[in-house]
């Protein structure tokens, strides 16, 4: 009996071993046409991968494909929306076990992605819900709550290496476009809260920023900060809020810090024309805050404080966002000391 019992144990183990390791020589590239159907049935948008597909088990379950692209929505500039050279994941085999997902990596490699805004107004990064289950569907209703989609979801670390991001308005004609992306980012779960730390190159402007977003609410306000900067000019600015959204308006309200030891190397990192960090008037320090209001059809900056050398102003600055941008400014200064304004800056 006892040599009975150790060889079912030794059966056992072996099978668990088996399970656990047998993944990882599985040819997983047989399983991209399933892989394809369930990222469809989920999105509704189509998947390709022309790469290879691997999974593992051990020592944490981890995911991997490479030459992956993503259809854009239908009517979109291009066909695609994203492209990766390579995406991998990472889940920690723990939690999992407790029916608890939390990915401890997402790293996106070389990915080239389209965000746009379509002529009828339809936003290509709004994915199309999953159906509804019904008789065909293995998820019923008593075991609905049970699902992968209702468990949490927590990622520890979202990875970008040598990404870009292009972004497109047909209503408007606004296209921008973000390259050298390398970024850290968080998400405690699928709605938040958000951090994101990393350096990327904007019109040509190498610059590093700190983003921190809550937990995205509905009829309610979420916290956000973010800072900036630009190593060439050696300036910065940050930004600390909240965002409101509700049915029919979305505003955002906070405070605006900026400052930097010479204005005109900041106009000539941001490429702007004139600006030329050589000198002269603008070559002198300056300093910024205000109190910010915006909304889809307007935007204030009150309480606004503006230092440049020896010239301090004070007031306010509105936009009348509704049709085409319409400015209204009033500013004033206790002193105005020319031949101090119009000299060389001293230095401290």
């Amino acid at each position: 009996m006892k040599k009975l019992a150790i060889a079912l144990v030794a059966l056992l183990v072996m099978a668990v071993v088996a399970l656990l390791v047998l993944p990882s020589f599985w040819d997983w590239n047989g399983e991209k046409g399933r892989l394809a159907a369930l990222v469809k049935q989920h999105t509704g948008r189509g998947l390709e991968i022309a790469g290879d597909v691997s999974l593992r088990l051990l020592p944490t379950p981890a995911f991997s494909a490479e030459q992956v692209t993503l259809a854009n929505l239908e009517g979109g500039s291009e066909p695609v929306m994203a492209r990766l050279e390579e995406l991998r994941i990472s889940i920690a085999l723990l939690p999992l076990l407790r029916g608890e997902v939390l990915v401890e990596s997402v790293t996106l490699v070389r990915p080239d992605i389209l965000l746009e805004v379509l002529e009828d107004g339809r936003a290509n990064w709004v994915l199309a819900d999953a159906p509804p289950a019904d008789a065909a569907s293995p998820v019923t209703p008593s075991d609905s709550g049970s699902s992968a989609a209702t468990q949490p979801i927590r990622i520890d670390s979202f990875l970008i290496e040598g990404g870009r991001v292009r972004y497109r308005d047909a209503r408007s004609g606004a296209a921008e476009t973000l390259e050298g992306l390398n970024a850290e980012l968080a998400a405690g779960s699928l709605v938040g809260p958000f951090a994101a730390t990393g350096t990327a190159v904007y019109r040509g402007v190498p610059l590093a920023f700190d983003m921190n977003l809550g937990r995205l609410v509905d009829d309610g306000a979420t916290a956000t900060s973010l800072s900036l900067e630009l190593p060439r000019a050696a300036a910065s600015a940050s930004f600390v809020g909240a965002v409101s959204r509700h049915q029919d308006l979305q505003t955002l309200r906070g405070r605006l810090q900026a400052e930097g030891g010479d204005l005109a190397q900041v106009l000539a990192a941001l490429s702007l024309q004139g600006a030329s960090p050589g000198g002269g008037l603008l070559a002198r320090s300056f300093a910024l805050s205000a109190e910010l209001s915006a909304s889809e059809t307007e935007a204030k900056a009150e309480s606004l404080e503006i230092t440049f050398g020896p010239l301090s102003l004070d007031g306010r600055v509105t936009a009348d966002l509704s049709g085409a941008p319409a400015f209204t400014a009033s500013l004033a200064a206790s002193t105005v000391d020319l031949d101090a304004l119009l000299g060389p800056e001293e230095q401290a």
